[in-house]
């Protein structure tokens, strides 16, 4: 019905918003804490290289992701691990936290992992999800991102001054200066 299709369509928009600033704010702290990233960026900007900018955006937040931490909820029993690692029981209705952080460094699943590359594939991410819980906000954010990161590198005299204000967790403004 009308009103079913108006609450998700809402809620859509308004679950883009908050990741979508977090995220900006956190790709442009790495990008600026790494002048040879910054350099990068930069030149992205300049020859319009969208796809790269994205590539720096992912790598960005696999050093500081958005959710470091996800929980779920496992709706029956499973068994986790083996190919060598320890099994583990997952009890039915069970509430986990994955950290997905420190997957991101694993030596075994990440090439060079403390290196920042931008040729790695998207799969070593996985910021929106797999499958049946693949992220509504995946097709936007994907486009969005690398977009407000183009759009701001295009200026190359603008720098951050100060810290970011946050409000609880989100970022609520950050000063910058031209020249």
């Amino acid at each position: 019905d009308d009103l079913s299709i108006a609450v998700i369509i809402s809620g859509l928009y308004l679950g883009a918003r908050v990741p979508l600033n977090k995220s900006c704010r956190i790709v442009l702290g790495q990008i600026y804490a790494r002048p040879e990233v910054l350099a990068l960026a930069q030149k992205s900007a300049r020859e319009d290289d969208v796809e790269l900018m994205g590539k720096i955006a992912w790598e960005a937040l696999r050093f500081h992701p958005n959710a470091p931490a996800l929980m779920r909820y496992a709706a029956k029993e499973q068994e986790i691990g083996g190919n060598g690692r320890k099994k583990r029981r997952i009890r039915a209705e069970q509430t986990l936290f994955v950290m997905s952080q420190s997957a991101k460094f694993d030596s075994r699943a990440v090439e060079d992992h403390y290196a920042f590359r931008t040729d790695r594939s998207m799969d070593t991410y996985m910021y929106f999800g797999y499958g049946l819980h693949t992220c509504y906000g995946n097709y936007v954010n994907r486009i969005e991102i690398p977009e407000v990161l183009m759009a701001l590198f295009r200026h190359t005299d603008i720098r951050p001054t100060g810290k970011v204000e946050n409000e609880g967790p989100f970022p609520n403004r950050w000063a910058f200066h031209k020249g």
